[in-house]
């Protein structure tokens, strides 16, 4: 599941692991890093990455501020109870210079043809989810807030893309094909695990009761008839040194928060050390309409 979703977001992306543009980092957090594949991927050596499990959530991190050139976030929906702090704390453990993005994607289900019936069952999956997390304290809905969070935190000019993310392989567009056909298969590799973290543990819903609840969700995910999508949204400012010296840059995490750190020492050919925390959108080609739903 892991593995699907960096693989989903990297070709949402077009390809990249990143947008922020840097230039000889040192030090780079992923808060969420996961399985770690991400750092991994980015430095390309993974003997220099070592994980070390801590809380991003507490109020002091392990490092000195103005630390990392570069701190980064991913698929986080759910993970913390308030992710506007966690930016704060980014942008003072951010050298001046130094640059911070998030990558989140929306829980809400999007279509804009109509193909969407308000009583779909992953639509109904999605409701209870929210409801779910908002009574954990950890709420899903956080990517259209991003740009806020940064702007609140200290940094300026944020700028926003958003990206569509269609759930399975209904659009003709081979772009938007591709990346459906991910989704499709994240969301039903992982449907199972994100339904009893929520439904069971939060909701007391029994075993027996999940499983055939999720027959038609499952039914709904592989259903092409509906067009829907999800959006990954992405607060982006160009690059400028602000008064204190520090950028921004937010491209929109699944992990549980830890930390990761580069081996003393042992670095990746571009002199990184690597520190995990466990194009343009285009219209998707459908009949027309633009209504939303949520």
């Amino acid at each position: 599941m892991a593995y699907l979703q960096h693989e989903l977001m990297k070709y949402v992306l077009g390809g990249r692991l990143r947008f922020a543009p840097l230039v000889d980092p040192k030090m780079i957090l992923d808060i969420g890093t996961g399985t770690g594949q991400w750092p991994i991927e980015l430095c390309g050596v993974p003997p220099n990455v070592q994980f070390v499990i801590d809380d991003a959530d507490e109020d002091d991190w392990l490092y000195a501020h103005d630390t990392f050139d570069y701190i980064h976030t991913r698929f986080l929906l759910g993970s913390f109870g308030n992710f506007a702090e966690v930016i704060k704390k980014g942008f003072n453990y951010t050298k001046p210079g130094g640059w911070m993005e998030s990558q989140e994607i929306m829980s809400t289900v999007y279509c804009d043809d109509a193909t969407m019936p308000p009583d779909w069952p992953f639509l109904d999956w999605t409701r209870i989810g929210d409801e779910a997390s908002m009574r954990a304290g950890k709420p899903m809905r956080i990517a259209n807030k991003l740009k806020r969070w940064f702007l609140e935190a200290g940094f300026v000019d944020v700028h926003e893309e958003v990206f569509k993310m269609p759930m399975n392989p209904w659009p003709k567009d081979p772009h938007y094909k591709y990346i459906g056909r991910i989704s499709e298969l994240n969301w039903l590799d992982g449907l199972q695990a994100f339904t009893l973290a929520s439904f069971h543990r939060i909701l007391g819903w029994n075993q027996k009761e999940i499983e055939a609840y999720l027959v038609p969700v499952r039914r709904a995910i592989r259903d092409r008839s509906v067009h829907a999508y999800h959006k990954a949204h992405v607060p982006l400012v160009p690059q400028t040194i602000l008064p204190d010296g520090k950028q921004v840059c937010g491209v929109g995490p699944q992990a549980l928060p830890g930390r990761s750190r580069t081996i003393p020492g042992d670095r990746d050919d571009h002199g990184c050390d690597v520190i995990g925390y466990h194009d343009a959108d285009r219209d998707i080609d459908t009949d027309g309409g633009a209504d939303a739903v949520e």
